[in-house]
């Protein structure tokens, strides 16, 4: 049984929050440009001391934001379909990336991650030691964060995915914005 399996039986709310990533589903699409609209998901987490990552562009060909567990998917080429970066200071892309989704409670989600083939980057650690890395592969716990939604027609979540749980955000700025229903509410009790 290799690492990733293993990890993917911890509880997911184990990690310290200040060590937890992001996740929320996106929604594009713009007819006169011939892109249907397509449901992806964007995962952001922390790496090592001064690092974030970014990897947008996730197929989620699933019924719902709640079952996204078992989603595996590999991208040999930067943007196809997957973009994935890391920012220091400055974004690398990586050529390469393969991200499986280990396991999902709730709004939680355990991610395997592994991007390679970017252009090398330099990180300053806490020792002051400095790293030369131009590869990432680790596991990250993700919290939901909801749905943004970049259409160009005046459409409905529902269309696309179950809306179970999300409310719509009138705050969120550019774009729809669905976020999660708070646990406590009638709305989400019972889902």
């Amino acid at each position: 049984m290799n690492d990733r399996t293993q990890s993917a039986d911890l509880f997911l709310d184990e990690l310290p929050s200040d060590r937890k990533g992001s996740w929320r589903g996106q929604l594009f699409g713009n007819p006169s440009s011939g892109l249907d609209p397509v449901l992806t998901l964007a995962l952001r987490f922390p790496w090592r001391s001064s690092v974030d990552v970014t990897i947008e562009g996730i197929p989620a060909d699933v019924p719902s934001w709640r079952e996204i567990e078992g989603i595996e998917v590999e991208s040999t080429e930067s943007g196809e379909p997957i973009e994935a970066s890391v920012y220091d200071g400055a974004h690398n892309f990586f050529e390469y990336a393969r991200i499986q989704v280990l396991h999902q409670v709730g709004t939680m989600a355990r991610f395997a991650v592994d991007l390679a083939e970017g252009e090398e980057f330099f990180l300053t650690l806490p020792n002051d030691e400095i790293l030369e890395a131009d590869q990432i592969y680790t596991t990250v716990d993700a919290e939901f964060e909801g749905i943004e939604m970049y259409l160009t027609a005046d459409r409905e979540l529902a269309e696309f995915t179950d809306p179970t749980g999300l409310v719509f955000d009138w705050a969120h700025g550019d774009c729809k914005f669905y976020k999660v229903v708070d646990s406590g509410t009638p709305e989400h009790s019972g889902h």
